[in-house]
């Protein structure tokens, strides 16, 4: 890459992840905790493609105004490919560190706020229509993260590009550690109700890593763990933030989203207050990239720098 600050951050996040997945890698030796390389076949193969091409694209020294689409989108779309893999190494070690849960605090919190989440859950499954499209919206989680590089470079958002990849990293690496230190078994299990979204693996796991039934990483039959705060909700609050700009995608994003942060207590999935602390953390994250844009200023994320 050119000696320029343009891709400064893309550096600074790649040894961020380069940092923690060490770091995750230590304690999962540590813990005794392997991962199934042959699992990450096809992810790693789609990480390099879009790293190589947008090496080439970065080489040709691009002057037009839009000839950043390329190299920017597929460097962003390379990084939250790694941001997904490092992370998971992340959180099994953190679920085998076996932490005392922090359920009683959170139902404590629920109680506080007036939410008794197993009546929320009672009600959905008493609607399943709307079961269903909480449970369609809950499941568009993981396409929005991956395509949200590629539409924010055709509406031409390079500023919002770079900042959905900071908010990304910010939200994920934060909910993990916190999941680590305060690990909790979700509302669902708490209370001892069906949650209306499957959870059959997330309590399998859960459970086999805390008590060290299941020591085998295995990228194919990986599931979030992460639960205060919730990494959807977070996340969800990211994809809809940085479309702010275009009215015509932010309303039905916004509108699928608040369905989807909706979807975290109606289905018994999460506690009332999980939506409230990932709300927190998407504002500490947004005001941390304002003081990131600030401290480095100039730097040319944006199409008019």
């Amino acid at each position: 890459m050119p000696p320029s600050s343009e891709y400064r951050l893309a550096w600074q996040l790649a040894a961020v992840q380069a940092a923690g997945l060490s770091l995750a890698l230590l304690a999962c030796a540590r813990l005794g905790l392997r991962v199934d390389a042959s699992s990450l076949a096809w992810p790693i193969v789609v990480m390099a493609a879009a790293l190589g091409v947008a090496v080439v694209f970065v080489r040709r020294r691009p002057a037009g105004p839009l000839d950043w689409m390329v190299p920017d989108g597929l460097i962003a779309f390379a990084l939250v490919v790694a941001l997904c893999l490092t992370s998971v190494p992340m959180q099994y070690a953190g679920a085998a560190l076996a932490r005392p849960v922090i359920d009683p605090w959170l139902a404590a919190a629920d109680r506080a706020l007036g939410v008794h989440v197993p009546d929320l859950a009672a009600w959905t499954r008493a609607h399943p229509r709307v079961a269903a499209a909480l449970a369609w919206a809950y499941g568009s989680f993981g396409l929005q993260i991956l395509v949200a590089p590629p539409v924010l470079v055709l509406l031409g958002l390079r500023r919002a590009l770079w900042e959905y990849v900071f908010l990304l990293h910010a939200c994920l690496l934060a909910t993990i550690a916190c999941f680590a230190w305060f690990p909790a078994a979700c509302a669902f299990q708490w209370y001892g109700f069906t949650s209306t979204l499957p959870q059959g693996d997330f309590i399998a796991q859960f459970a086999g890593f805390r008590s060290g039934a299941l020591t085998l990483i295995d990228y194919r039959a990986v599931t979030g763990l992460v639960s205060a705060p919730s990494f959807h909700v977070a996340g969800a609050l990211v994809v809809t933030w940085v479309v702010r700009e275009r009215w015509w995608v932010l309303v039905p994003i916004a509108l699928l989203n608040l369905a989807l942060c909706a979807a975290t207590v109606l289905s018994g999935a999460h506690y009332a207050v999980d939506v409230l602390l990932s709300i927190a953390l998407f504002g500490v994250s947004v005001v941390a990239w304002q003081a990131y844009g600030s401290a480095r200023r100039p730097v040319s994320f944006d199409v008019r720098a």
